[in-house]
């Protein structure tokens, strides 16, 4: 790899740690044990997250945030309970829950995937879709729907290998989830 794209993370005591996406021109981290419930952002074009820019979600004090992703103008935001969406505003994100039934586990952090109908992810032995409801006047208002009919045999008998990760990802037309096994 050359130089220009290596990327070495510092611990400089005032940035979050744990996993790390780039969105919206923003670098995201959650995941960090100490923050579980924190999803740390970095200013437009920057790649430190400083404590101070945080998107606290309401879930239970053990719930850790497992994905966030970009849909839209939103951040998508999960925990193994429950689905956030977060909007920018003057002063940072507001954030609302979405839904508190289903969310995405630790083991299908790597499942969630955004298409220009909503956002794609496992969960468990399902897959499901967040879209907005269509009656509703804006798109922040979502549904969640089961759309793992075709396919619930093989996530039914699918046993996670602790050398293996599922994950997914889009192409222009499909949702791809991979389930690799040894």
């Amino acid at each position: 790899m050359s130089p220009e794209f290596e990327f070495e993370e510092a611990d400089t005591g005032n940035t979050a740690l744990g996993d790390k996406r780039y969105l919206n021109k923003r670098l995201f981290s959650f995941g960090d044990p100490s923050f579980k419930n924190n999803v740390f952002y970095s200013y437009p074009g920057e790649f430190t997250t400083p404590l101070t820019n945080v998107i606290s979600l309401t879930s239970s004090a053990d719930d850790i945030v497992t994905s966030v992703s970009a849909w839209r103008n939103y951040i998508i935001s999960t925990t193994p309970h429950a689905v956030y969406l977060s909007t920018l505003a003057e002063n940072g994100y507001f954030t609302k829950t979405v839904n508190t039934a289903i969310g995405v586990p630790v083991l299908d952090k790597r499942c969630v995937s955004t298409v220009p109908t909503g956002v794609i992810f496992k969960s468990g032995a399902k897959v499901y879709i967040l879209y907005p409801n269509a009656y509703a006047s804006d798109d922040t208002f979502m549904n969640v729907a089961d759309i793992s009919k075709q396919v619930s045999h093989i996530l039914e008998d699918y046993t996670y290998d602790a050398t293996y990760s599922p994950f997914s990802f889009t192409t222009s037309s499909e949702y791809v989830l991979m389930l690799p096994t040894q």
